[in-house]
């Protein structure tokens, strides 16, 4: 039982009046005397109250019942306990353990209620940090069941249509937040020549040093039921530091995710969509030979198109992606982008499909994109481009993965007064195949791929025949590559591309022109 401070000062007052001459005088100097006793009894009654409380109820009990015999047995006031009674009690110990103690509970006295109550909460309720996994992304967050392609193949770099990364919690007593990381180095030295078919247009030799250096962050926080929470940064260190509009990026990946592992899930933020059509082992993005034979700055070279409109990141939009996993030959993706292009708005819908056994994928998918003005009451430009593609690929592993593919495209665009633009709009149609074959030794691939893209316009040619702008642009390709220690790759490609241009032409015999284009081009890949 806890003793209040005015009770425990009371009691030792009548010890100390027994201890007393049994006449006591009421003589002036007794009182002031008695007074100032009382006054520091009183004062020091809290902390020795503290002081029996830390040292328990039964000890406090026995030492006040002692208090109280004593002054019965008219002796001096002190406590006593069994020990003490012998002849040699040990003094000093004693009074100095009785000083640490009430200095103790002096301390104790002056903290404040919250100190005090947060100190007698047991160690379950103190905040403590939560537990944390850092980790560089394990071989298991990499999907691999369908096997997506062959061991250094092109086809096993594609990780757009998977649930990536894959980092589902590693048990009940380990930490459900997980934060990975990973990432991609790759250096590209490159020549192209080109010879143009117009002999006003001179010969080209380029010589460039590309590079994309990237390094993401991916934070998950797993839940019961394989529910999950994730989000991913991937920033991006450009070797060619051009920083004009549409040259310069920091950020490829930045989105939020939400879903259930090997069931479904909501992506929202900049991201890519499902590939649909693949060019192999040549043809990498963000490479010259991807862009073809432009014989100078500015020229109009028609890209190839793989339902690619809405595919990927774009500068000045995001994506809302919903996607479906079940069962696991099935993949699903229903992606809508919006945001900014130019001085107007940029939206669109995009559903793809994959229907993935392991050995056969067919993929397929459909977009509709429009872009229009800010102010269509005062300038009604719009450009509405709808496509679909579709392909197959076989896996043979571990020794050769082929596809090919076809995708078509409707370009239909709008001057200022609404009017259909006939120069502006067209049709594209893109086809073409790859393959990646592992010869006798491991660590050894090749690859080669064709890909041919045909686009006309509707500026119609006037007179009998009725010929339009018209452009075809032919890629082809050669690739050798090495792989060392599993994630250094040393990749060499020499491609060729060739434009026929053939313009409209009213009365005039032009038979339009060719500019064909070589290039050598050696890449050396980390991955981590």
């Amino acid at each position: 039982m806890k003793m209040h401070a005015f009770d425990l000062g009371r009691r030792l007052f009548r010890a100390a009046s027994a201890s007393s001459v049994p006449t006591p005088s009421f003589s002036t100097p007794s009182i002031l005397a008695s007074s100032a006793l009382v006054s520091c009894l009183l004062l020091a009654a809290p902390a020795w109250s503290q002081e029996a409380e830390a040292e328990g109820e039964a000890s406090t009990s026995a030492g006040l019942d002692a208090s109280a015999a004593a002054s019965t047995d008219e002796a001096p006031l002190e406590t006593t306990t069994a020990s003490d009674e012998g002849d040699t009690p040990e003094e000093a110990p004693a009074e100095e353990e009785e000083a640490s103690t009430q200095a103790e509970a002096m301390a104790d006295a002056q903290q404040t209620p919250a100190e005090q109550e947060a100190g007698e909460k047991p160690d379950a309720e103190t905040p403590k940090p939560p537990p944390l996994a850092l980790e560089i992304l394990p071989p298991s967050a990499y999907p691999s069941t369908p096997l997506p392609g062959i061991r250094g193949g092109s086809l096993s770099f594609v990780l757009a249509g998977m649930q990536w990364p894959y980092m589902p919690s590693y048990g009940k007593d380990y930490p459900r937040l997980r934060i990975g990381f990973s990432g991609s180095s790759w250096i590209d030295a490159n020549m192209r020549m080109v010879r143009p078919g117009r002999s006003t247009f001179p010969d080209v030799l380029d010589l460039r040093m590309q590079g994309r250096l990237t390094f993401r962050v991916s934070p998950v926080y797993n839940f019961d039921k394989d529910w999950f929470a994730a989000s991913r940064i991937e920033f991006i260190a450009i070797t060619e530091q051009q920083h004009e509009e549409g040259k310069y990026v920091d950020v490829d990946e930045a989105w939020v995710r939400v879903g259930r592992w090997n069931r479904f899930d909501a992506t929202i933020g900049r991201t890519q969509g499902f590939e649909v059509y693949h060019f192999g082992m040549g043809m990498d993005i963000n490479t010259q030979e991807r862009e073809g034979a432009r014989a100078s700055v500015g020229s109009n070279v028609q890209q190839a198109y793989a339902l690619t409109e809405l595919w990927d990141r774009g500068i000045n939009n995001g994506a809302v992606a919903l996607h479906w996993y079940l069962p696991q030959w099935l993949r699903l993706e229903l992606l809508g982008r919006m945001g900014i292009a130019g001085a107007g708005n940029d939206a669109g819908v995009r559903p793809a499909a994959i229907l993935d056994f392991g050995i056969v994928k067919v993929k397929g998918g459909y977009e509709n994109r429009v872009q229009w003005t800010a102010t269509p009451s005062q300038d009604q430009r719009k450009i509405e481009s709808q496509g679909f593609a579709g392909s197959v690929n076989l896996v043979i592993d571990p020794w050769v993965e082929l596809g090919g593919g076809v995708a078509h495209r409707i370009t239909d665009a709008y001057d200022t007064d609404g009017a259909v633009d006939n120069f502006g709009s067209s049709d594209t149609t893109t086809y073409g195949g790859f393959i990646n074959a592992r010869p006798y030794f491991k660590n050894w691939m090749v690859g080669f791929g064709y890909h041919s893209t045909d686009w006309h316009n509707f500026n119609v040619q006037a007179g009998a025949t009725g010929q339009p702008d018209r452009q075809t642009h032919i890629q082809t390709f050669g690739a050798l590559q090495y792989q060392l220690w599993d994630v250094f790759f040393i990749k060499y490609v020499l491609a060729y591309s060739e434009v026929q241009n053939r313009p409209r032409s009213d009365g005039v015999n032009d038979t339009g022109f060719t500019d064909k284009q070589i290039s050598h081009r050696l890449r050396f890949m980390l991955l981590f």
